[in-house]
């Protein structure tokens, strides 16, 4: 699993060709390297998926493709974007009141992050950002932020009940939901709301705390895209 769990990132095959087949949700996370809650459009784009098939140029990297994809939303989808910080509801990822129990990581090891749809959830020299980052895709509709201040790697297992899971839930808004047409987080859970409060009482087995906060947070604004491309 990585962070980007429910947008799958595409993989080359023949490097001088690029296949990819993506909602266009999909397509503007890989081209703009952003996660889903930071994308305000609308509703549609999470849904319908578009089959892209392309001949690379001669020379081309891998890094360079997601550029590509860009001028591909622009040119063909006439996607028109520009970006914003807003101050909006996050969850803050912090050191508890009885301090860290996390297991350090061997210097040489090289991080993986592997996620089974029954919940179960390995970190292996991973960052503490890194955790954040996939509690935000695959538990919570808002972002969790990094506040630890614990620099380092660390092994961790999780194991997160499916109902907790964002593939098995719908979100529904709640209040300090985000404006009309906007895809990121539908509001600020508590503690004891559900869906995701076992995960509170998970995170607090590593001496960490899960708390509703305010932050601001950098978006992606779809101005207007056609949901029909340019035909070849």
């Amino acid at each position: 699993c990585s962070s980007d769990l429910y947008v799958p990132r595409p993989r080359l095959a023949d490097p001088s060709q690029f296949r990819y087949t993506a909602t266009i949700m999909g397509l503007v996370t890989y081209a703009y390297g952003i996660k889903m809650y930071q994308v305000s459009g609308p509703e549609w784009v999470r849904f319908g998926a578009y089959n892209i098939s392309a001949k690379l140029p001669d020379g081309a990297e891998e890094r360079q493709i997601p550029l590509m994809v860009q001028r591909l939303l622009a040119e063909r989808f006439h996607m028109k974007v520009h970006w914003e910080t807003r101050e909006r509801p996050v969850y803050a990822l912090a050191v508890g009141r009885s301090g860290p129990r996390l297991k350090t990581s061997a210097a040489d090891e090289e991080t993986q992050l592997r996620f089974s749809f029954s919940g179960h959830m390995e970190f292996r020299a991973a960052t503490l950002a890194d955790l954040a980052d996939s509690l935000t895709t695959c538990c919570f509709d808002l972002p969790v932020i990094d506040q630890t201040g614990i620099p380092g790697r660390f092994d961790l297992i999780l194991d997160v009940p499916t109902e907790d899971l964002n593939y098995n839930r719908t979100l529904r808004p709640r209040d300090g939901a985000g404006p009309a047409g906007d895809l990121s987080g539908r509001g600020l859970a508590t503690e004891t709301s559900e869906p995701g409060s076992s995960v509170f009482a998970i995170i607090r087995g590593f001496g960490l705390e899960l708390k509703p906060s305010r932050g601001p947070v950098k978006y992606l604004v779809i101005d207007s895209v056609d949901k029909v491309p340019i035909p070849n």
